[in-house]
């Protein structure tokens, strides 16, 4: 898939501009990141094969399924463990390899109390791992206060033309003064500074990318695919083209010298404890429900993410519905980095059918004799595709947004039995990382798969 968004990347740009950050992105060994087997669409799997949690090579897999055949549900204990968190280099070496630059949702200052609840624990690594630079370091600087109990500062500049912007750490451990990059993926002593190479550039390019992609899509496809928050939030992105790093003949080393102009020139504490912008007080407010400590991102890095599998239920990373693979692929080119994860369960007409999501999903669809869908009392008309199978994009679930966006319990009634299949983004990069443990009190009652 990296390969075909770099074909989008010269038709939004240069060739010479593709060439300059690509050659550099490539240099320095950022390309693994974003080129892991899930992440790998035309790789030829084997057999799945039987397995058990805790004999997963998740740095290998390409796909998982994880079956409940029980007739009751029964719930994934999910954990992040970085290793080698037990000092600076080693943790930002851990958050850079699953936290990058790339399209998100919607802007945290906007959704502070959906905000909190991702950015406080697992939920970020598991589904999203996105970000922009500012953001990324308050992330690690969260991190840090949780996992070192350091607490490096969170600093914010900008050119005074709006050219560029940046966001980055810096943390003094009382023999160096560290400056601490990871939008950037770099850290060095901060007196070296100007030597700075903006090498990771090359993956802020797919955010725009993405734009010019949704663009592309027709007004029907924008409005069901993607939640009406969503939609604003590109557009938003869209307007910021002024940018040094969305001109089309964009160049490393005009970029380069004005990131380190920037930096030479006026900086402020991007500090979440201060009262400056509204946003910051309404956010410390939802933050607060999920800890009692005085931080607000990676709190709860420490606690269990949850996925329940309903009774006769599949839970898979990477395993989809052949009928929507087109969307699917159209959301992952947008939403690079994130891969499909699926809840897969059958509903019973005569019953009212609960499933709890994880996260906010990507997709919904039925496959069954059935035209029309209720979700916690309200009726959807489903999408066909051609097939038995029909679909609800994200757009078309704006009426229960706020169930979704609060995690809330659906409530699932159709006319007839059905298979229902619910889509929910993945952080491919996490996924196929060293840092994942799930186990499970049941885990004898379940069928895990993997290849």
């Amino acid at each position: 898939m990296l390969k075909q968004l770099i074909g989008y990347v010269d038709s939004h740009y240069t060739k010479q501009t593709r060439k300059e950050f690509l050659e550099k992105f490539d240099k320095a060994g950022f390309t693994k990141f974003y080129t892991t087997p899930i992440m790998d669409l035309n790789k030829v799997n084997p057999r799945m094969r039987k397995t058990a949690f805790d004999a997963i090579e998740y740095t290998k897999i390409n796909k998982l399924s994880c079956t409940n055949p029980t007739d009751k549900k029964i719930t994934l204990q999910c954990y992040v463990r970085f290793t080698d968190a037990d000092n600076l280099k080693g943790l930002f070496e851990n958050f850079i390899s699953v936290s990058h630059h790339l399209l998100r949702f919607q802007h945290f200052h906007h959704f502070p109390k959906y905000y909190s609840g991702v950015y406080s624990g697992p939920r970020y690594f598991f589904f999203h791992g996105d970000g922009f630079c500012t953001f990324l370091s308050v992330m690690f600087q969260g991190l840090c206060m949780k996992l070192l109990n350091i607490k490096p500062i969170t600093m914010y500049c900008r050119s005074d033309d709006f050219m560029m912007s940046h966001g980055y750490c810096r943390y003094d451990d009382g023999i160096t003064d560290w400056y601490i990059d990871p939008d950037l993926m770099e850290m060095f002593p901060y007196k070296d500074f100007e030597n700075i190479h903006p090498s990771s550039w090359f993956i802020n390019f797919l955010e725009n990318i993405a734009v010019h992609l949704y663009n592309k899509l027709s007004k029907e496809e924008q409005n069901s695919l993607f939640y009406d928050f969503t939609r604003d939030h590109i557009s938003w992105v869209d307007s910021c083209d002024i940018r040094e790093l969305s001109q089309r003949g964009s160049s490393y080393s005009v970029s380069k010298n004005l990131l380190i102009k920037t930096l030479l020139g006026q900086h402020e504490v991007y500090d979440v404890w201060a009262n400056d912008y509204p946003w910051k007080e309404e956010y410390r407010k939802y933050a607060r429900q999920f800890s009692s400590e005085d931080f607000f991102f990676c709190q709860n890095i420490d606690k269990p993410l949850e996925i329940t599998l309903p009774p006769q239920s599949t839970f898979s990373v990477n395993e989809t519905d052949q009928e929507v693979e087109l969307h699917l692929r159209k959301l992952q080119e947008i939403f690079y980095g994130r891969a499909p994860g699926r809840i897969k369960f059958c509903v019973n007409k005569l019953k009212d059918n609960i499933v709890v999501l994880p996260e906010i999903p990507w997709m919904l669809t039925v496959n069954g004799d059935v035209n029309k869908i209720i979700i916690n009392g309200i009726s959807f008309d489903l999408r066909p595709t051609g097939s038995d199978l029909k679909y609800l994009g994200m757009g078309d679930l704006d009426p229960i947004k706020n169930d979704l966006l609060e995690l809330k319990p659906l409530k699932i009634n159709l006319e007839s039995d059905a298979v229902v299949s619910i889509y929910i983004p993945l952080n491919a990069s996490f996924w196929n990382s060293k840092f994942i443990s799930i186990c499970c009190e049941d885990s004898k009652s379940l069928e895990v798969k993997s290849c």
